[in-house]
């Protein structure tokens, strides 16, 4: 039998799984029948069936848009680089990297190139006589989006691995001291991914209690 984490958002629920397709019994409370969707919106956060996080890496690039065109009037205008930079930090990478720990471990190698390009995108309007990427991030003192978003993914796990009043602090694993690289203890495949999932494993034990008291 499959096992499944329901999540109820009030007349919807979604289930997470690992295989290509998935029957789900329809679900009932209180002769209410709930709508079983492919991917809801929490806090800001796309979350799909299959934990891929594509449609929400879709959704910040175009929430931007607006931005990104911004930029390039203020560059027409006569902004500094330095201006611009400020500009593109604030209104660009901050949704970005919103809520990061929560979907970028899961994202897949096409998505992170997908940010990486928006980026030199941009980066190619604020210094547009440079050619090199990492030249350009040099000049704008930037660190790119993925390591960006891969520090701040550490930053989060080191401080709930450090808090012990934190709820989701003993499903984080002590870090041998041996092993310095993170790549060596990152899950191998999705399975292990999901296994690894510590928000997944939080969820778990109380997705009973979420769909009661969504509907009570």
């Amino acid at each position: 039998m499959q096992q499944l984490d329901v999540v109820i958002t009030f007349s919807m629920c979604i289930s997470f799984t690992l295989q290509k397709h998935l029957t789900v019994e329809p679900i009932t409370i209180n002769g209410c029948k709930i709508e079983q969707k492919e991917e809801v919106k929490l806090l800001g956060v796309t979350f799909d069936s299959h934990m891929r996080f594509s449609t929400h890496v879709d959704n910040i690039i175009r929430r931007t848009k607006p931005a990104f065109h911004a930029i390039i009037r203020l560059k027409k205008a006569g902004l500094t680089p330095t201006n611009l930079v400020l500009f593109y930090k604030s209104r660009i990478v901050s949704i970005l990297t919103y809520c990061s720990p929560s979907w970028y471990p899961y994202i897949s190698g096409n998505d992170k190139t997908k940010l990486e390009r928006y980026e030199r995108l941009c980066l190619r309007i604020i210094l547009p006589n440079i050619d090199s990427y990492d030249e350009q991030l040099g000049l704008l003192n930037l660190s790119p989006i993925n390591a960006q978003l891969d520090a701040s993914c550490t930053r989060y796990i080191e401080k709930i691995r450090n808090s012990h009043d934190h709820p989701l602090h003993h499903y984080i694993p002590v870090a041998p001291n041996h092993l310095h690289h993170a790549s060596r203890y990152r899950p191998r495949n999705r399975t292990a991914l999901m296994d690894k999932n510590v928000f997944v494993k939080y969820l778990h034990p109380f997705s009973f209690s979420i769909i009661i008291n969504s509907y009570s």
